[in-house]
């Protein structure tokens, strides 16, 4: 799950897409093609068969496939998480405004192509505007120490959800959260295996959590024990983000190109 986005091509408004049968009902709308059924008929057979030869018709209209100029992952629902945590840090909404006011929220929504440059602006901006904090959780492994997740800001963030417990990283360390409240946390500690649950061990205060689950089962593919660490980094704001800036970047410019604005997805 993440955050995707779109430009839209321009075959429809210049007439290089293939004929629809009720192209008369059809809406070149911002973010896609909609129907706009009178209603004489709507609720009637006729409704469905339109509806089902339109799915058809929208998606393969023409030689871009869903109407997409240009289509790109943005960044997983933990990346935008990042970004958006320091775009607060660096008081966006007065530093940023057109970075703050268009970053998507949902999959859904567009950028006013009026706002693009603006919006570049930003971006450039935010690539040059120092170092975050972050707090890094790595697993030690004989072949060098993995890197597992981050959080930035000194903020609590978190990156894994299950019916029963919750894990993050939070200002200085490694936690746990079970029924609203921290079960466990840490700045290293290991993690044993037993069966179908986690037995997890500080190395500072000596205190053992056992837990249900873990997000990343993986890691116990080839042994049953792990030991775990927490790092505090300053790390430059395109580094940390530099892959989320450029990706909205090159969506500006072939939002440019075509004319047409960025939709989120």
């Amino acid at each position: 799950m993440g955050y995707d986005a779109y430009v839209r091509c321009n075959c429809f408004k210049k007439g290089k897409a293939k004929p629809f049968k009720y192209i008369q009902y059809v809406v070149d709308a911002t973010e896609g093609y909609e129907l706009n059924l009178p209603q004489s008929i709507q609720g009637t057979p006729l409704q469905d068969t339109i509806e089902s030869e339109f799915d058809d018709w929208k998606n393969f209209s023409c030689e871009h496939d869903y109407q997409e100029y240009y289509t790109t992952r943005i960044c997983n629902v933990s990346g935008m998480s990042h970004f958006g945590s320091t775009l607060e840090l660096l008081n966006g909404k007065e530093t940023l405004p057109t970075l703050y006011e268009c970053l998507p929220e949902s999959n859904d929504g567009f950028v006013p192509f009026e706002k693009n440059e603006d919006f570049k602006k930003d971006l450039l901006k935010m690539k040059n505007m120092g170092k975050i904090r972050t707090l890094i959780l790595y697993a030690k492994s004989n072949d060098g120490d993995v890197y597992i997740n981050h959080a930035v800001n000194g903020g609590s963030e978190t990156f894994f959800f299950h019916p029963k417990v919750e894990m993050g990283l939070n200002e200085n360390s490694f936690f746990i959260k079970a029924n609203e409240s921290i079960a466990f946390e840490s700045k290293k500690f290991s993690i044993e295996k037993i069966e179908d649950s986690y037995l997890f061990f500080d190395e500072a205060t000596k205190t053992a959590y056992s837990c249900p689950a873990f997000f990343n089962d993986d890691l116990f593919k080839s042994q049953n024990f792990i030991k775990m660490y927490v790092e505090e980094h300053l790390i430059d704001i395109n580094e940390a983000h530099g892959y989320i800036i450029d990706t909205l970047l090159t969506l500006i410019e072939k939002s440019n190109e075509i004319g047409n604005p960025i939709c989120w997805a």
